[in-house]
């Protein structure tokens, strides 16, 4: 995903910025590994904390794309009717996102250490991680249209109405 990010340019420099931002956390995530058998806010070395800022990082990227970015989009794309459909999408995709992110910091933060031990036997951060990255890919699929997709075929009709 980081390569990926790195190459979309987005429509304009902040979506760009918020594309290479999310690349280089990702790029972090991948290359700096957690501790082995350790709680993410209590590492032994700098990578097991670059590690969970890069984590923490990639995921609010994800969120701003979600609920910012992809809702406003281009108007040259906004040519006809599922704007709200995919607006909604959006919406609950980075409403999805950031419901993990605070689920994952109260598991940190927040929950005796007996009922986090509890959790990550069921893996929870990483289900939460697996919940995140799924809704992100889903507006994804939405922003390139592959759902919810345009219908181009009166394009020149709808590009009057607008003008």
């Amino acid at each position: 995903m980081g390569i990926f990010l790195f190459c979309y340019h987005g429509y304009d420099s902040l979506e760009n910025w918020t594309g290479n931002l999310a690349s280089l956390s990702a790029m972090g995530v991948a290359f700096c590994p957690l501790d082995p058998n350790s709680d993410p806010l209590h590492q032994s070395t700098a990578t097991g904390y670059i590690h969970t800022f890069s984590g923490g990082l990639f995921f609010l990227t994800l969120a701003i794309f979600s609920l910012y970015h992809f809702p406003r989009g281009h108007f040259g794309l906004r040519l006809k009717t599922h704007d709200e459909q995919r607006d909604a999408l959006y919406f609950a995709t980075g409403i999805t996102i950031v419901g993990c992110m605070i689920l994952m910091g109260i598991n940190l933060f927040l929950l005796p250490a007996a009922f986090k031990t509890t959790l990550n036997q069921f893996k929870f951060i990483f289900w939460m991680e697996w919940i995140a990255v799924w809704a992100f890919s889903a507006a994804w699929l939405v922003k390139g249209q592959a759902l919810f997709a345009d219908s181009f075929e009166n394009s020149e009709s709808v590009k009057a109405e607008t003008s």
